[in-house]
Formats: C-alpha cells, structure tokens, sequence
C-alpha cells in the first residue's frame, strides 16, 4: 500500500465527515425554524395581538430554513466529492489498476486474471483470482428517471463458482458493480478485453450533449400498495385529532399547550399525507423505453429499448421445503442479466400486442 496515498485517503474521510456533520447540522436547524414560523402562523390565527412580531418571526424562520436548507444540500453534495476522492485515493494506494468493488473489497487488473481481495465479515483476508476468458465487462448507464442521463458504471460478468462454494451447476453468472471510471476502461482496453454495453457519449469531464428530446409515453400503470396505505392510516387519524382538539383547548385550558397540539397534529397529517399518496408504484411505457418508478428515485429504475432485449412476465411460484417462494415480475432481460419490474399483466399484454419482437411467449 501506497502510504502517501492512504494519508490522503484519510484526509478525505476526515472531510467527509465534517461535511455530513455539518449538512445534518443544517437539516435539523431548518426543522426547528419551520417549527417555529407555524407556531408563529397558529398564534396569529388565535388572535394573538403581536401581530407584527410573530409575523416578522414567521417569515425569517421561512425564509431562515430554507436558506439552511440549501447550505445543507451543497453541504452534502461537499461531502459525497470529499468520498469520492477518499475512494479513489485508497483504490490507488493499492494499484492504479485496483478498483472497489464493495466494501473493503478491491478488484485488481493482473497479466491474465481479476483479482478479488479483502477481508470478510470475519477479518479474514480473502483472495479469488477470475480468468479473463471466463468473465464478460459491461458498460451500464444506470437510470432512475426517463433522462439519459445517470450513473455510469462497469459490470463484471463472473462465473458464480468462484464466488460462492454452494453455487450449483448451470446457475447464472454473478453481477459486480463498480464506477465507472476512465482509468478502469483504460485498464479493459489495455489488456484487449472487450468493454460491451453503452459507452458515454462525450469523455468524462468533457462539455454537456444537447439534451435530447423528452420521451414521449404511450402508456401508465397505477399500482396502489394497499399494506402501506393501511400503515399510515393510523397516522393520519392521530393527526386530524391532535389538530381539532387542539384548538379547544388553546381556547378553553391552555393557549400554549393547544397550539403545540394542533402543531403536531397538523406536522403528523402532512407527514402522513404524503406517505399515502407515495406509497404507490407506476410502471409507464414510454416509445423509448420503461420506467418502474417507486417511491423513491432510488428504488426506480429506467431502461430504454436499446437496452432491452425481451420481455417476459412470471406469474410467480409458491415455495416449497427446498425453495423458497418467488413473486410475480415483468421480466425484462438485457444483455447482461434480468431486471425484475412492477408485475402488471395489462402492461405485458399491450407490449404484447405493439411490441411483438420485444415479448416472449
């Protein structure tokens, strides 16, 4: 290991973390200023003959949390930079052809194979050597969003016996993820290896595409999940009566203690609003592509018909003493494995019947 290298390493970790310090720091002191502006605006609803004063707070705290908020943001865009480099500095101490793989986990280019070190769960270092002519290198744009732009990312293909002892035969290769880097492609391109998938249009670091033109859909699927919806339910209804009952009591008992009721009750309603209506999953076709998007833009993914080379959709498998039980999935099956997206039967059908080519009976 290159000492220089670790040192700086460490230095950036050291930078990350004061930067999340500070991004949460931010988070949460904007909290208590919207706190604090609806406590003002619930007072001036009652009456409360401060009128300038509360309304002066009221503002500020707006205007104070949503200053905060956006240093917080830049703060964590600091901080996910300062891991970045931390990442690519110890990567390099190893080797300028060592790349992470996962965590604590290096994969190094050597003459004629990939080799996998680390230390497991128990500290114990461990070390697989992978055969280049029996792995593939995929290039992935990863998308959460019908844009084409996204995470770019380098898949190794390898064969599921050298990662796992219990791995039977005939069972599908194993998927390993990593950056996306130029020093990685470099390193593909250095030994004849063939690097398949997409490629980046422009190097990276290079000026901005002209934006492409917005996809145009032809097609969406509503999925309610009804389980989620039922768990907020709860919420809501706390909510509504922290927010009536505290008005009563601001009035008849104490002002304080019901503003701080209806407050809360009106935070728990907002909170629990927006829950109900995200907990839902929406699979939308679009003339280039499919995006399953989930509550999060993390959870969502978006692949386009490039991409895409069938479509199949599993009804699913009840599980048995041996197997376990597997759920129903759109199936949809690219060069270098399957994606399994929200399991809607009309939307399998409709391909079915405009994309023929794309479906499997």
């Amino acid at each position: 290991m290159n000492e220089t290298l670790l040192h700086e390493a460490a230095r950036c970790g050291r930078t990350r973390r004061a930067f999340n310090g500070l991004a949460w720091a931010a988070a949460v002191l904007a909290l208590l200023l919207v706190i604090g502006a609806i406590v003002c605006l619930v007072m001036l609803g009652l009456g409360n003959e401060n009128l300038y004063l509360l309304g002066f707070l009221a503002l500020g705290g707006m205007l104070g949390a949503l200053l905060l908020g956006g240093i917080g943001f830049v703060f964590f865009r600091r901080a996910n930079r300062a891991e970045e480099k931390e990442r690519d500095f110890f990567e390099r101490a190893d080797s300028e052809e060592s790349f992470t793989v996962g965590e604590g986990t290096l994969a190094t280019f050597t003459e004629d194979a990939l080799l996998l070190h680390g230390k497991d769960r128990e500290k114990k270092e461990r070390r697989i050597r992978v055969p280049y002519k029996e792995m593939r290198f995929f290039s992935v744009l990863v998308r959460h969003t019908p844009r084409e732009r996204g995470e770019w990312r380098i898949l190794f293909e390898i064969p599921s016996h050298y990662l796992s002892r219990k791995a039977q035969k005939g069972e599908p290769p194993a998927l390993i993820e990593t950056q996306g880097k130029d020093r990685l492609k470099a390193c593909i391109a250095a030994r004849g290896l063939t690097l398949l998938g997409e490629t980046p249009a422009l190097p990276e670091g290079a000026k901005r595409a002209p934006r492409p033109p917005k996809p145009q859909k032809e097609q969406r699927f509503l999925m309610p999940d009804a389980e989620k919806r039922r768990k907020t339910l709860p919420l809501l209804l706390l909510g509504g009566v922290l927010l009536v009952g505290g008005i009563p009591v601001a009035v008849l008992l104490n002002t304080t203690i019901g503003i701080v009721l209806s407050c809360f009750g009106a935070y728990m309603l907002l909170h629990g609003g927006v829950g109900f209506y995200r907990a839902r999953t929406e699979l939308i076709l679009f003339r280039e592509g499919i995006w399953d998007k989930k509550p999060t833009r993390a959870e969502s993914s978006y692949l386009t018909w490039e991409e895409i080379k069938s479509v199949s959709f599993f009804e699913g498998r009840e599980g048995t003493e041996k197997t376990p039980a597997e759920k129903p999935a759109l199936i949809l099956s690219c060069a270098y494995g399957d994606h399994g997206f929200t399991p809607v039967k009309e939307a399998y059908d409709y391909l079915a019947a405009h994309r023929p080519e794309k479906c499997q009976k």
